[in-house]
């Protein structure tokens, strides 16, 4: 192999722009789409909570179907619906539809036991305990916007209507907490979220103590490149 092809394999390997990331969204209603986003990631789908059997805009959200600040464990995810307003489970048996099985999570008005009511413009958040580079979620019955902050204090935002699967990966960040802002225009029952999905690892960017030595390995290939040169 030449001292030629050498450098650029070296240089391709250490400096390709797959090693720094890029902001990659999903905004979807393709399964299969949705199907590769989520291949090895974590699915929360709710089942395992107690939901309410409401999709009526403005009732008042039993404190048994409210996640409310609560950590789950096994999954290292926390929901609010702003500050400590808690978020509301719904069970979705003989009057809606989930993406999976029969629970979904909605936002609740702030300060109260309410579920956002239409016409009202609403949030919810996120908060993980791990290190994830990737988020998204399928959204009803409201256009959303999802905005994912990152740890180095960046941001990037998502627009999706109702009915898709939104969200997106940046493999050289580390998601901080995820806001979702649901649209006041629409109409037909409460926002709602299901398979919230997340995971992925931020990838390694070369520290100047790795990248030193391989430009130091770079300049010594010129050298013996030149010294070849005379030879012939």
């Amino acid at each position: 192999m030449s001292a030629r092809l050498h450098l650029v394999c070296v240089f391709s390997m250490v400096f390709a722009p797959s090693s720094f990331g890029a902001f990659i969204p999903i905004n979807t209603n393709n399964a299969a789409d949705v199907a590769l986003f989520q291949a090895g990631a974590t699915v929360v789908t709710f089942e395992s909570l107690t939901g309410q059997n409401t999709l009526t805009d403005g009732t008042s959200i039993a404190a048994a179907s409210q996640l409310d600040n609560q950590l789950k464990a096994s999954d290292g995810v926390f929901f609010t619906s702003g500050g400590v307003t808690p978020v509301a489970v719904l069970d979705l048996t003989g009057i809606g539809t989930a993406r999976s099985g029969k629970n979904v999570i909605a936002p609740i008005e702030i300060n109260t036991d309410l579920l956002c009511a239409s016409g009202t413009s609403c949030f919810l958040e996120i908060f993980f305990t791990g290190a994830h580079s990737k988020v998204g979620g399928w959204f009803d019955n409201g256009d959303v916007q999802m905005i994912i902050f990152w740890t180095d204090a960046t941001s990037n935002i998502v627009l999706a209507p109702k009915g898709n699967f939104a969200g997106g990966e940046d493999t050289a960040k580390t998601i901080d907490h995820v806001t979702l802002l649901f649209s006041a225009s629409g109409s037909g029952g409460p926002r709602t979220m299901d398979d919230l999905t997340f995971g992925g690892a931020a990838a390694a960017i070369p520290e100047p103590s790795t990248v030193v030595p391989i430009v130091g390995a770079l300049a010594a290939l010129g050298f013996f490149r030149r010294r070849r040169r005379r030879r012939d």
